[in-house]
């Protein structure tokens, strides 16, 4: 049986998920910037393709983990941790998806990491 969710939890959730639809919505973009490009020309736009892959990558990967962090909140450090790695591996793809996307999945980790330790924090002051 699963824990009760904490405020924190639903909001990393909540921030992750959305996260992740940026992530896709700017991977969209930048295709049709990159086939418009090539369809006019441009031959220098190729390599928006493996942006926009590793960027739908790195969305299904948030989607993924926020929806596992739903499933299964007794492994929210994990899954915060993973949230927060992603975030730092899509800086170098599109900045981070524009910064945005960046951010609700960085602050979604965060928060998911955070809420799985204040628990263990107020435990341990009620023992001293």
């Amino acid at each position: 049986m699963s824990e009760p969710l904490t405020p924190s939890l639903k909001t990393a959730i909540s921030l992750g998920i959305l996260g992740g639809i940026v992530y896709l919505l700017v991977a969209l973009v930048v295709f049709i910037v990159g086939a418009v490009s090539v369809l006019v020309g441009v031959p220098s736009a190729l390599p928006l393709f493996g942006t926009v892959a590793g960027l739908v990558i790195v969305g299904v990967l948030s989607i993924v983990f926020s929806i596992l962090l739903r499933r299964q909140p007794e492994l929210a450090l994990f899954w915060g941790i993973l949230l927060v790695v992603v975030a730092l591996l899509s800086l170098s793809l599109a900045f981070g998806g524009f910064v945005v996307a960046f951010l609700l999945t960085l602050v979604s980790g965060i928060l998911a990491i955070s809420g799985k330790l204040s628990p263990m924090v107020t435990a341990s002051e009620k023992t001293e």
